[in-house]
């Protein structure tokens, strides 16, 4: 599995010359510096690099609807190869309390839907498999979600766990912070230190179980790394990586930006960026072993479960049989015979 890079050049004034990309897959645009008769699409599919493309904040559902439409006709502008070059598009959903979100995801599901059916390039690259390793259809993913509660602080757990479990269709773009609103003990008791990940999926919760299964990008923001708990952040980061290897993805995707990091100026922002870069490949090439071994572990813990259940309903075998005066062996010779 490859993790490919973007560089964020959406607060950029200027965009990054493409020749000074070494170590970066591609850049992450704005929907105006796509539609800017100047920016560097065709120029990245000449290169080999890729293009996420953020559209938003969005105001609301037919704003975000708008934005698809827009970058629908910006592709077909251009040519099959450069349209191509566009990796993801990474919807910036308004800041909403959850019942407003669910509205939100629910008006825009076939919207994005529709756009992935006409542009078939994009999303197409991540190698990901069903639950019968058949390749996944190109309308499953491509579009990802950057959701934030009413405050503009990032979803919580729950809210975001909450979501994709109604929308399941929904595909995740998680941010440090996103990360960080698991709480301590989510992160797992065995994840001690920054070092070492939790022992599997079950150390995490259920809540950032089904949140991990729907990430598609993580955007790592030097600022909000800087000020995340490394202990559970980086854990986190593991089990992200983790689920996609899981689902047979070839490579995974992260965009990496200053955040205000770097004392400010192109320089800085740009070096910021590039410690971010070099701190998630450092982190991904350390932790290849433990992912290769995540398979194993899921098995283990689904057979822990398996035997946890039938011990549970043994146990509620010998109080019923005990409530009724029976022994268990009668009790169960009843039910067999009932059968």
């Amino acid at each position: 599995m490859i993790l490919r890079l973007f560089r964020s050049a959406i607060s950029s004034p200027r965009l990054p010359r493409l020749s000074s990309l070494a170590g970066y897959s591609g850049l992450e645009l704005s929907l105006p510096q796509l539609e800017d008769a100047s920016a560097p699409l065709e120029e990245c599919a000449r290169r080999s690099l890729r293009v996420i493309c953020r559209l938003g904040p969005v105001a609301d559902a037919c704003d975000a609807e708008a934005q698809l439409h827009r970058l629908s006709s910006t592709l077909r502008r251009h040519t099959a190869d450069a349209a191509a070059a566009v990796e993801l598009v990474l919807l910036q959903a308004p800041a909403a309390n959850q019942d407003a979100t669910h509205d939100y995801l629910r008006a825009i599901q076939p919207v994005w839907s529709e756009f992935l059916e006409e542009h078939t390039s994009v999303g197409s690259r991540h190698g990901r498999v069903n639950a019968h390793g058949n390749p996944l259809n190109h309308h499953v993913l491509g579009v990802c979600h950057l959701l934030t509660s009413a405050d503009g602080a990032a979803l919580r757990a729950a809210g975001l766990a909450e979501a994709v479990d109604i929308y399941s269709p929904t595909r995740l773009a998680l941010t440090a912070r996103h990360l960080a609103s698991a709480s301590a003990s989510s992160a797992s008791a065995s994840s001690a230190s920054a070092s070492l990940p939790p022992t599997g999926f079950a150390g995490i919760g259920e809540e950032m179980e089904a949140v991990v299964e729907a990430a598609d990008l993580l955007c790592a923001d030097a600022a909000e790394i800087a000020a995340a708990d490394e202990a559970s952040l980086w854990p986190l980061v593991d089990e992200v990586w983790a689920a996609q290897q899981l689902n047979g993805a070839t490579e995974v995707y992260a965009v990496c930006s200053a955040g205000g990091a770097g004392g400010g100026g192109e320089a800085g922002e740009e070096a910021a960026a590039a410690a971010v870069a070099a701190l998630l490949h450092r982190r991904f090439e350390e932790m290849s072993s433990w992912r290769a071994g995540a398979a194993e572990r899921r098995s283990a813990q689904e057979t822990a479960e398996r035997a946890r259940r039938r011990s549970d309903a043994a146990g509620g075998l010998g109080r019923a049989a005990a409530e009724f005066g029976f022994s268990p062996l009668e009790l169960d010779g009843l039910c067999r015979a009932s059968l």
